[in-house]
């Protein structure tokens, strides 16, 4: 997505959040694309906004296989919450999405397994303008997150309920922008005094506007590397009936996350396609989040990270904590994709 798109999105979803005429919770859509009208349906997988620096692996992996005949389609949502409705549903097979809104639909009855983790850890930063030191300087201050749900919304109630005076917690008053990129242009533009990015957008920010603004908090640097901060879901009845199609897109996706380990420019020529930026410093970003732990090469969730994600979230989102991880996950997928190599396109 080109920067000036990104800032007309941001531009849209600032003005709808001041106005407070934006309906935060609307389930509606099949999302980006549509579906197909053949009666044989295509498999295609759920973003949850617009292609990221983080879903460049996932771009590889469904490019991989169409080049040896599965056909699988990408589909772009508003937002997760609509992603993992759609999966829910059977629009989409598979989705990614923020760690909060899959555990919300599940705990609502979507019918919905979760295989794997996209992210690990707490892998954002609050960037803000020069004089935004603390939480206490966000107050009056144009405060952008994801979404009231989101995960990122999450870190930061974590961060104001940490280190924020009581007085200056009631008076933050956070805008929602979904997509990094486009909190990122909202930055840049000066729309925004301060927001959560992803460490590429980040890079980003730094090339287009150097020196104008700073990291405040680093939740890498926080005590959460046991987060499944953002999973991959399959719709059950899918899993039940075409498991090995799952397995194999799995098998790909960890060959495209090990690839890109080894060699983060294999991700430049999807940059250039999405229309992301490219440099050697959104390159070592990437590297950065494989050498931390945030991108894992495995794609595995345990029982023990989810009952920490089960119960962080709890306490900073609307995740119920009772929630039980034997109910809805299924460990078996990437365990099987692994000992599969050869399933990998």
């Amino acid at each position: 997505m080109d920067n000036a798109r990104r800032q007309a999105i941001a531009a849209v979803a600032l003005l709808g959040a001041l106005l407070l005429a934006a309906c935060s919770s609307s389930s509606g859509g099949n999302g980006g694309s549509g579906s197909s009208g053949s009666s044989a349906k295509p498999v295609s997988v759920g973003f949850p906004t617009a292609a990221d620096y983080d879903d460049l692996m996932t771009l590889m992996a469904i490019k991989r296989l169409a080049a040896k005949g599965v056909q699988i389609k990408p589909v772009f949502f508003k937002d997760p919450e609509t992603a993992f409705a759609a999966a829910s549903r059977g629009d989409v097979q598979l989705t990614f999405g923020a760690a909060t809104a899959a555990l919300q639909a599940i705990g609502t009855g979507a019918k919905l397994k979760v295989i794997g983790q996209q992210q690990g850890g707490a892998p954002w930063a609050i960037v803000g303008k020069t004089g935004i030191n603390s939480c206490a300087d966000l107050v009056g201050k144009r405060f952008a997150l994801n979404s009231p749900g989101g995960t990122t919304t999450g870190y930061s109630k974590f961060w104001i309920a940490d280190q924020c005076p009581a007085d200056a917690r009631q008076k933050i008053r956070p805008i929602y922008i979904p997509d990094s990129g486009s909190r990122a242009a909202a930055l840049v533009a000066g729309q925004i005094d301060a927001t959560i990015l992803t460490p590429s957008d980040i890079q980003t920010v730094d090339a287009k506007a150097p020196g104008k603004f700073h990291t405040v908090v680093d939740f890498a640097q926080t005590d959460l590397k046991q987060l499944n901060s953002s999973m991959i879901a399959v719709n059950q009845d899918f899993l039940s009936s075409d498991r090995d199609t799952v397995v194999r897109f799995m098998a790909t996706e960890i060959k495209a996350y090990n690839d890109a380990k080894n060699d983060p420019s294999v991700l430049q020529p999807l940059a250039g396609e999405q229309q992301l930026d490219w440099s050697d410093n959104i390159a070592k970003a990437i590297a950065g989040q494989f050498q931390n732990g945030q991108f894992t090469t495995d794609l595995k969730v345990t029982p023990e990270t989810l009952a920490f994600t089960i119960k962080f979230f709890s306490q900073y989102g609307d995740v119920d904590a009772s929630m039980d991880s034997s109910r809805f996950a299924d460990y078996s997928v990437v365990d099987d994709a692994a000992k599969r190599p050869s399933d990998a396109a």
